[in-house]
């Protein structure tokens, strides 16, 4: 993951252009999808059939503010200092 923060767009596709965007993908979008495909806006797999189990269910992550920050953010700030400034 050394120099995440540097290497947009994100994915095999290139599908998600900030690092929320891959957080939520694995935090919500999927498990939304597996639950009701109908209703899923944001996603359709490419090959269904080689989701992982653990990503079938969220993760739960905090996307709340109100105690000044979130979980998303906190995991895009520590992605952040994986970056060591190599081009």
């Amino acid at each position: 993951m050394r120099n995440i923060a540097l290497t947009a767009p994100y994915m095999h596709n290139g599908v998600y252009q900030t690092l929320e965007e891959v957080i939520r993908h694995y935090d919500i979008t999927v498990a939304d999808y597996i639950r009701d495909p109908a209703q899923s806006l944001f996603f359709t797999p490419e090959v269904e059939e080689n989701i992982a189990e653990e990503l079938k269910t969220p993760l739960g992550l905090d996307n709340d503010n109100s105690d000044g920050v979130t979980d998303y953010e906190d995991l895009v700030n520590f992605m952040k200092t994986l970056s060591d400034g190599y081009m």
